[in-house]
């Protein structure tokens, strides 16, 4: 991540002492919750570097925070009846940075879903038109 730093009047941000992005968070859940508890959470947590990415921003989800927590825990002020389950840092791609540069493609989501319809059995393809499923 790159974007600009505090100013050299202001002391830095913990987000930037943490991560070095302008913008960071950590996801967290309460202890009591179990593994279908986080599964949820990450099904809410999925769609925000979506969200910062359309708005033209970088995103890197960082899981190594559960794996070493007190070095974030303390500097965020995160109570201890949280678990942290990943972080996030949001800011501008760094050009300078060669994985930034990386040329990304997508295929076509048709290429590899097929959505069903439950009550005619009938499928459309990737030209929209309908087709029979079935024996």
């Amino acid at each position: 991540m790159a974007g600009p730093g505090p100013p050299d009047d202001q002391p830095p941000t913990v987000a930037w002492e943490v991560v070095r992005a302008p913008l960071a968070g950590i996801v967290c859940m309460h202890r009591d919750l179990g593994p279908a508890d986080a599964l949820s959470v990450g099904r809410y947590r999925q769609p925000l570097p979506l969200a910062w990415t359309a708005r033209g921003l970088g995103t890197c989800v960082a899981a190594s925070v559960a794996g070493s927590p007190e070095s974030v825990r303390a500097p965020l002020a995160i109570p201890a009846d949280l678990a942290m389950l990943c972080g996030l840092a949001v800011g501008s791609p760094d050009p300078d940075f060669p994985a930034d540069r990386l040329p990304v493609s997508r295929e076509a989501v048709g290429k590899h879903v097929v959505c069903l319809d439950s009550a005619s059995g009938e499928r459309a393809d990737r030209q929209g038109e309908r087709s029979q499923t079935g024996p």
